[in-house]
């Protein structure tokens, strides 16, 4: 299971965001990212949004992210059985 964030998506890997973030009917942020991470997933960020956004290594704290180019989200897509886009 892997997760692969672009954009103004990898703003949420900010405590501070992850901890404000909440969807109606959906849940927080937070309780997304401790239920994958307990699940053993993935998560990958977009290096060059993350870089656009200050987002880096000791932004993100403890949390296990990988800072990857544009072509590991193809790679990932390629080795998927499924691909969900939400």
């Amino acid at each position: 299971m892997s997760l692969f964030l672009a954009g103004d998506a990898v703003t949420v890997l900010h405590d501070s965001v992850m901890d404000a973030a909440y969807g109606i009917g959906t849940g927080s942020v937070r309780e997304h990212h401790t239920a994958l991470a307990e699940a053993g997933g993935r998560i990958y960020a977009s290096g060059m949004s993350s870089k656009a956004r200050a987002v880096d290594a000791a932004a993100v704290g403890d949390k296990a992210v990988e800072f990857v180019p544009p072509d590991r989200l193809v790679e990932l897509i390629m080795e998927a059985d499924r691909v969900v886009t939400y």
